[in-house]
């Protein structure tokens, strides 16, 4: 039998995830952008950019926190219901524009705040119990 994680710890797990969750995206964007953009013309051109964003360090480091990340939700869907669990975990749909403003300079929209802010409501009202 598992032994009960007070809701702290649990607490604690899921920001770890969306922390986790919103910084590999903000580091697979960086890998890219340092890298340019691939023409979409050949497989070859493809393959180059690939290969290109395999030498970037922010790739790896945000496949870390991904892997980090990965390792928080199997330990939350372990100790709850996964119907909550995933609710709750798509906060990082809001976090990740919001953090792109402040590092890629990123314009939000009206409509995308609006989204932002229902998807943050509905994760909220979901985390009660």
């Amino acid at each position: 039998m598992s032994k009960p994680v007070s809701s702290l710890k649990l607490g604690g797990c899921y920001l770890l995830l969306i922390i986790c969750d919103t910084f590999s995206q903000i580091l697979f964007k960086s890998a890219s952008v340092d890298v340019g953009q691939a023409s979409l013309e050949s497989w070859a051109s493809f393959g180059s950019f690939v290969a290109a964003l395999l030498h970037q360090p922010a790739l790896g480091a945000g496949l870390l926190l991904l892997l980090l990340a990965f390792a928080c939700w199997m330990q939350l869907i372990s100790r709850t219901d996964l119907s909550k669990a995933h609710l709750i975990s798509c906060i990082a749909y809001a976090t990740v524009p919001v953090c792109s403003v402040f590092i890629f300079s990123d314009h939000i929209s009206p409509q995308q705040m609006l989204g932002i802010s229902l998807i943050t409501v509905g994760a909220g009202v979901s985390a009660i119990d």
